[in-house]
């Protein structure tokens, strides 16, 4: 069963520099939020196709097939743009966690 796809629109703009490094775990907010502010400010930097993919492979719960269907192209570009987008992820997030260390 294919799920039908959500239109999820994402503006980098604004959104993103409310989500900086301005609200952190001293502000009241607990390390699992920081955590979540951090990943969404992160997801807001990936290429439109590369952020879709990771949105509904691992935070929607849809397969390779599903999303390929959903997207409308093969399972082998969505493995290929989920890899790229987790390693973009982790590049941002290592460089986010070594600024909030320094």
């Amino acid at each position: 069963m294919v799920r039908k796809a959500r239109r999820l629109r994402w503006r980098a703009g604004q959104q993103t520099a409310l989500l900086t490094n301005e609200l952190s775990v001293s502000d009241g907010f607990t390390t699992a939020t920081a955590n979540r502010i951090d990943l969404r400010a992160a997801l807001f930097q990936l290429p439109p196709r590369q952020r879709a993919t990771v949105i509904l492979r691992f935070m929607e719960d849809c397969s390779e097939s599903e999303v390929a269907v959903i997207m409308r192209c093969s399972r082998g570009t969505v493995k290929s743009q989920a890899s790229k987008a987790l390693k973009k992820l982790q590049l941002i997030l290592d460089d986010r966690e070594g600024e909030s260390n320094s």
